[in-house]
Parts: C-alpha cells; structure tokens; sequence
C-alpha cells in the first residue's frame, strides 16, 4: 500500500513509514488505502492534541528531554520505544577483572574503558556523541576540565534511558558521576591534586566503573533470548577465569624466563637466592595456570551451543577477547623495543657507567615482550576472521540479534 503522506510503497498495514517516518492510522474496513487520514478534531485550550507523538528520529529533539528525570518512556508511540531499545551490547563482562584493570593500570584506561561503552548505545539526542569523541576531547588542554563534567555524566544519562525503556533497575549514578569529573579535574591541581588522586582512583572510579558495567550486563542479557542467558553467564565465568589466568601467570613467567637467561649466560653473585626468587614465581605462575585450565574447561561446549543458537552473541565475546589481545600487542611491542635497545646499548658500551653484563636482562625481557606482542597479534588476527565469519553466519541465516522480550 502507498504512503498516504509521501506515497512511497509500504507493505500492507504498515504503522510507519521509513521514507518520510510519519506514524499510519490503521485503515478502517472499507476505506481505500491510498486516502490520507481524517485530521483529528482540535484540541481544547491547554491541551495537548490527541494522536500519538512524533516517531523518533536519530538527531530529533522533543519537547521534553528523554534523559530528564521525569520522562516517561511510556508516552512514547512503540516505534520510538523500539528505535530507543536499540542497542548493542550483546555481551557481558567480569565487573572483577573490569576493576582488576583499573587497579593494574593505575587508572589510565578507566578513561579508556568508559568512553568504549558510548560506541554501543543509540544516538537519542543531537548532541549525543561517539566513542572517538568521548575519548579525543579529554586530551584538549583546558577544555578538558568543562568535558570531564559531560565525558562522565553523559553515559549515566544514556544508560538510565536505556533502564527506563527496558524497564530494569540499577542504573549508574549521575550524583557519583558528577563527584568522580570533580575529582578528576581537582586531581590536576599541583601538590592538592597528589591528596585528590587517591580517593578518585581507589573509590570513586571503581564504584562508578561497577555501576556502569553491571547496567550495560543487565541490557545484554535482556536483549538475549532467554534459553542462551545462562549460557552467556558461563562464558562470563570462564572469561573471568581465564583473564585471572593470564594476569597472574604472565608477569610471574617473565621473571622467571628473564632470572634464567640472566643466571645462565651472566650469573650473578647470589644465585641461590635467584633460584629461590624463581621457585616463588614458579609456584604463582602455577596457579594462574590452573586458572586457565578452569576457565578453557568445557568452554568449547558453550561456545558451540552459542554458535548454533546466537552467533552475534558469540561473537561479542569474542570482540572483547579480540580487543585486548589488540591492547596488549600495542603495549607489548613498543616496550620490548624498548629494552631491546637498552640492553644492546649497554652490550656494546655505549651506556658507559653501565657494566655490560647487565645489559642481558634488558635484552632478555625485551625478547619475550615481543614474543607475546607477536602472538598477542596473531591471536587478534584469528578471533577477528572468528568473529568475522560468525558475523556471516548471522546474516545469512537472516535473523539477526535484536532486543526484544
């Protein structure tokens, strides 16, 4: 049937047109489908008109602001509903390792990490904004400190939203929100910032983290169909396990590697002490390697059920696993040339003060740092054709992953 506002070709009873995105009154029996609508009659002084409101469209704005506390989602039409409930978190993740990487990073990617989470969320509002702006606009010297306020308030705004059409509770809080860029901008201050920086880092950048995360958990698996949640929160679990894995087992096996090269090809003085050093680590690293035993057991079994049922899901886990095999190849690389070039300086005399025999522990660390950047790499490379051929999948088997309960 034509649209009865632009006559483009619709399909029979149609509610929305996508070409000039007007709302369709139902057809009555016996009315042609190519008539416009009756106008409705008009409204008392101080009232609004009858009829449904404006369908949403990306960039719109309306009279009332949808990340106010007193909109009301169900006031919508439920085209609009929908267009809003289109988001794309499709996996979930560790709120643990989450705040494990705060920690270890000493809160240099939380920034990072929060500014990821605009990328997977509907444009609402024109001034809505994407991840590489989120994140690009922290580094504007000055201006920085008025987009501290907006980068961390913002992503409150958009997740209560996203609550408020999906109806679930727990939503991050703009108070903590605003207390944290407070913080952040005081923690730029010389000499106060050094008393400001521990009560951002160590409370209110986890809390804030933890909040975000569990609400963008809770949107993922009320967009999932419920016969694969569970299986969602078992590759979660596995997930969690295995990164406990590699956090506690990788740095302890480069000291180890490292204290061996060194006690083999330039022995130091105290080499009991050395081999006690490597027993220790040893025995740590043993126990990240029982994590990752516990996490790849019986994680082939889920994966292949998600890959049967939901492969968009599957696949969002893999991104995640895909993303810091990327972050750590990027980090990895740089230092291993790092301390491949101090170490053959210091080898060959050019750093004078330095004995030469200490140059082998740079050369050793900086060799294993690029080995695991090369195979931080080549796992990237191949979770990407992964991802890329669940992706596929997905579409030819044309039913894709969408919100829906």
């Amino acid at each position: 049937m034509p649209c009865p506002y632009c006559g483009a070709a619709l399909a029979e009873g149609a509610r929305l047109c996508t070409t000039c995105g007007r709302l369709i009154a139902p057809r009555l029996p016996g009315q042609p489908s190519g008539s416009a609508p009756t106008a409705p009659p008009p409204a008392p002084p101080g009232q609004s008109p009858p009829g449904p409101r404006p369908v949403y469209q990306p960039g719109s704005s309306y009279r009332s602001d949808p990340y106010g506390p007193g909109f009301d989602p169900a006031s919508l039409p439920p085209e609009t509903v929908a267009a809003w409930r289109q988001h794309r978190f499709t996996a979930t993740f560790s709120v643990l390792v989450l705040l494990l990487v705060h920690f270890l990073t000493f809160g240099i990617a939380s920034p990072f990490l929060l500014a990821r989470k605009y990328a997977f969320l509907p444009k609402v509002r024109p001034d809505d904004f994407s991840t590489a702006k989120a994140a690009g606009f922290l580094f504007i010297p000055f201006f920085a400190f008025y987009w501290v306020f907006i980068f961390c308030r913002r992503i409150a705004d958009r997740l209560a939203l996203q609550a408020r059409v999906w109806s679930l509770p727990g939503v991050p809080s703009k108070d903590l929100a605003t207390a944290l860029a407070a913080g952040w901008v005081l923690s730029a201050i010389p000499y106060l910032g050094l008393l400001v920086w521990f009560p951002v880092h160590l409370a209110l950048w986890p809390v804030y983290l933890a909040q975000v995360q569990r609400c963008c958990n809770q949107l993922a698996l009320e967009a999932a169909p419920p016969d694969v949640r569970s299986s969602m929160l078992a590759l979660e679990r596995a997930m969690r396990l295995r990164w406990l894995g590699w956090i506690v087992a990788a740095p302890c096996l480069l000291m180890v590697v490292t204290s061996l090269v060194v006690m083999v090809i330039a022995p130091p003085s105290p080499v009991p002490e050395m081999l006690v050093g490597v027993v220790v680590f040893l025995a740590i690293a043993g126990g990240g390697a029982a994590l990752l035993y516990l996490g790849a057991r019986g994680m082939r079994e889920i994966q292949d059920d998600l890959e049967c049922r939901a492969p968009s899901i599957l696949a969002g886990y893999l991104r995640i696993d895909k993303n810091a095999a990327w972050t750590v190849a990027w980090i990895a690389m740089p230092l291993a040339l790092a301390f491949l070039l101090a170490g053959v300086s210091t080898l060959y005399g050019l750093a004078a003060p330095t004995p030469r025999n200490e140059g082998w522990p740079s050369v050793a660390l900086g060799a294993l740092l690029g080995l695991a950047g090369a195979y931080a790499v080549w796992r990237a490379v191949a979770l990407r054709r992964q991802v890329w051929w669940l992706t596929e999948q997905q579409a030819a088997v044309g039913n894709p992953q969408t919100p829906s309960r």
